[in-house]
């Protein structure tokens, strides 16, 4: 009789590695839905408008929502606002801010001394009435970055939305007409 060992062997890919492949297989999953291209393709389109938000953690609750009232197909929306995790986080932010202060007139870009008088002002403030939003004087200098991220999200979102509408309901088509051809020769 053999024994088993008391737990299951790790794997010995790299966590990241683990992730990407279980994000790839989730958005190849996306192409094999049983729907129509143009709900999936606008399902899709929703996740990539909401992944570009700057709003963090209720991305994938806000596409899904948006995905089921407008028709689009709720399960396309969600792996897309995978895009925007821990590890592009940052570079996704500085993006959509560089973008926005192209168009808001008030902002300035981001530089060291920025970035040192908006952690001065939270610290000195606290971080409970960050959030709550108690400090006043906070207020016009959280705002001078939060609407330009807003307004380069929405321009990145709309374009990548646009740009990813269009190819996934290509991609669908053409899994779908391959799917079918093949349960065609299934019935000879």
């Amino acid at each position: 009789m053999t024994a088993f060992p008391s737990t299951a062997p790790r794997s010995t890919k790299p966590r990241w590695r683990r992730w990407s492949h279980a994000s790839g297989r989730a958005l190849r999953g996306v192409l094999r839905l049983e729907d129509t291209p143009q709900r999936i393709a606008l399902g899709s389109a929703l996740g990539l408008f909401f992944a570009f938000q700057p709003f963090v953690g209720s991305q994938m609750l806000v596409a899904a929502v948006v995905a089921r009232v407008v028709g689009g197909n709720v399960l396309a929306s969600v792996p897309w606002t995978w895009i925007t995790n821990p590890l592009t986080l940052l570079p996704f932010w500085y993006a959509i801010y560089c973008i926005g202060c192209t168009w808001w007139p008030a902002a300035r870009q981001f530089d060291v001394q920025r970035l040192d008088e908006l952690s001065a002002a939270i610290e000195a403030v606290g971080p409970w009435s960050v959030i709550t939003g108690q400090q006043a004087d906070l207020l016009p200098l959280l705002l001078d970055v939060i609407a330009p991220m807003q307004l380069g999200g929405t321009a990145l979102g709309a374009i990548s939305a646009g740009l990813g509408y269009v190819a996934v309901r290509r991609l669908v088509r053409v899994v779908q007409a391959r799917r079918a051809a093949r349960r065609a020769g299934w019935r000879r």
